[in-house]
């Protein structure tokens, strides 16, 4: 009988998708049976391989991650998906071209 826990990652980074697979797949009991660099590549696997764990990226190009996560809880009631917050990703500081004004009160 095979205990492994199932995960299908859905990044549309190919990097940090890679690097999530590495960690997942450092863990012995943990495989990757999908992973999706979008919306419809993620619901395909979802069907196809029957997950039990599901990470998106919050931030996927095509469609908010948390309309697919709305999305593959209807298709699959019981499983719990995850969302990674992908701060790195998305998130780019500004840089002000010259600091504020003193204040002189």
């Amino acid at each position: 009988m095979d205990e492994s826990v199932r995960f299908l990652v859905a990044d549309d980074h190919p990097i940090y998708r890679q690097g999530v697979v590495a960690v997942i797949r450092s863990v012995p009991q943990y495989t990757v049976c999908a992973e999706a660099c979008d919306a419809e590549e993620a619901l395909e696997g979802l069907q196809r391989e029957k997950p039990d764990v599901v990470l998106v990226d919050s931030f996927l190009a095509g469609e908010n991650g948390l309309d697919l996560i709305r999305r593959i809880m209807d298709a699959r009631p019981a499983l719990r998906p995850s969302s990674s917050p992908s701060t790195t990703k998305r998130s780019t500081p500004t840089r002000r071209s010259k600091p504020p004004p003193a204040d002189t009160s």
